[in-house]
């Protein structure tokens, strides 16, 4: 924990392939690999930037704040209008609800086909394993960070925040943020 309390974490620290910020103000999701993220942060041309949640007493996130298109091979996706209109988070609603819809569109942009993912394929050779109808194996194993950034990219800031520290605390209503 740093002089300011907050823990360092975040796109410095997850295990995660690929990284889904969810812009909910401008329906539009950004996508692309984590390390292509790092990757951008390590040139060192961009400002840290501190700030709070709505209603907590001191600052509870830290990041960098980077355009969008700055991020190599970052893909900028629509959210289908019907998704934006179901998910999208009212003003009040609290980090983990912000989240929690967040995760929910990109799942359903996911089962939808909508958001490109990089498959790996290997071809069998060996003969019985060809006569039992295996002839590709396909690999799907991957992880995705979903982040709920509200104001990314078109239509907002046209940033996406890269966190890489943060503090939790306890709201008002008694849950954590």
């Amino acid at each position: 924990m740093g002089q300011s309390g907050l823990i360092d974490y975040g796109i410095q620290k997850d295990l995660s392939d690929y990284r889904a910020h969810v812009g909910f103000q401008g329906g539009y999701i950004y996508f692309y690999e984590t390390r292509k993220g790092r990757e951008v942060l390590m040139n060192g041309n961009y400002n840290l930037k501190k700030g709070r949640v709505p209603g907590a007493p001191q600052i509870t996130f830290a990041g960098y704040p980077v355009p969008w298109r700055n991020i190599e091979g970052c893909e900028e996706i629509k959210i289908p209008d019907d998704l934006r209109e179901k998910y999208c988070p009212h003003a009040g609603a609290t980090t983990y609800k912000k989240g929690d819809n967040a995760v929910v569109v990109v799942k359903e942009m996911l089962l939808r086909g909508l958001i490109p993912i990089k498959l790996t394929g290997k071809e069998v050779d060996e003969k019985d394993l060809q006569i039992k109808g295996e002839d590709l194996i396909v690999s799907t194993n991957f992880s995705i960070q979903v982040k709920c950034d509200m104001a990314a990219g078109r239509g907002g800031t046209g940033n996406l925040f890269l966190q890489t520290a943060e503090r939790h605390f306890k709201n008002i209503q008694g849950k954590n943020n």
